[in-house]
């Protein structure tokens, strides 16, 4: 016997449906070393671990008003990161670390996509009955482009953005 359907579902977007944020390190080192020539005599493996670092610690102390400003928030991560660096050989400039944020920020845009069957997944529950809501905190500007972009919009009967609403998950 199979058990029944919820009358109703919350799905998260980003790193749910989405393959949105995870493995920011790989990423990290990606962008670095495209910036390879304009990090010496800082290795870009160097630098990209200077940057997690310092986005574990940004992060880990960040107040939910940064989930708004994202693009800001990185470029923040990578000074961090440059400042850290500066102890052990040369520092880098602001612009640059400007540059590589936003190279970042594009980068993960660019490597988004839909994980395999969730469309499926969605349009099988809602035919089954089952009401869903997306939930999902950011920008309200970034989240629709993604959602528009992988086609959610219509699939979900509400859609809870947090840069819409004034408040996230988990409040």
């Amino acid at each position: 016997m199979t058990a029944p359907l919820p009358r109703a579902m919350l799905i998260d977007m980003d790193d749910t449906i989405l393959s949105a944020y995870g493995r920011p390190e790989i990423a990290w080192n990606i962008v670095a070393t495209e910036f390879a020539d304009e990090l010496l005599p800082h290795a870009p493996q160097a630098v990209a671990a200077a940057i997690v670092g310092s986005a574990r610690s940004f992060w880990s102390v960040a107040g939910a008003e940064w989930r708004m400003k994202l693009i800001q928030a990185r470029q923040e991560v990578v000074k961090g990161g440059f400042a850290a660096l500066a102890s052990h050989g040369p520092a880098l400039p602001t612009e640059l670390a400007i540059r590589i944020a936003d190279r970042f920020t594009a980068y993960r845009d660019e490597q988004m996509f839909i994980f395999p069957g969730a469309h499926e997944a969605i349009d099988t529950f809602k035919a089954r009955g089952v009401r869903l809501a997306l939930v999902t905190n950011g920008a309200a500007d970034q989240q629709r482009a993604k959602i528009e972009r992988f086609a959610l919009a219509h699939r979900f009967d509400h859609i809870q953005i947090e840069g819409e609403h004034g408040f996230g998950k988990p409040e």
